[in-house]
């Protein structure tokens, strides 16, 4: 049994990490799964009817579409190319100010 305040939050991809602002203070740090922020974008985009897709490596498309695309999940059509993980994560606010995204080997 842990004490109170500490709770294990490892299985959401979620990991505590203490930082040290200008004031003094310490201020807790969350760091993100990769897995965790896929799905959080993920649902974003779903609410305006379109997809983050992942693309292998091995794919002969992968240096036209890159890491991550987004489908239009009405046309089929891909409507953004070349996206990185952390860009998506920036730019649809998904990530709340105390949160940061893993590393890719984390």
């Amino acid at each position: 049994m842990r004490p109170a305040g500490t709770e294990d939050h490892s299985s959401a991809g979620i990991a505590h990490n203490r930082e040290q602002n200008n004031g003094g203070t310490v201020m807790q740090r969350i760091k993100v799964s990769r897995r965790a922020a896929e799905q959080r974008i993920a649902r974003l985009l779903a609410k305006d009817n379109r997809a983050l897709r992942k693309c292998r490596r091995d794919s002969p498309d992968y240096y036209n579409v890159g890491d991550y695309y987004i489908v239009n999940v009405t046309y089929n059509a891909i409507v953004g190319k070349q996206c990185t993980l952390e860009g998506l994560a920036q730019e649809l606010e998904v990530l709340r100010p105390h949160e940061v995204l893993a590393d890719e080997n984390e």
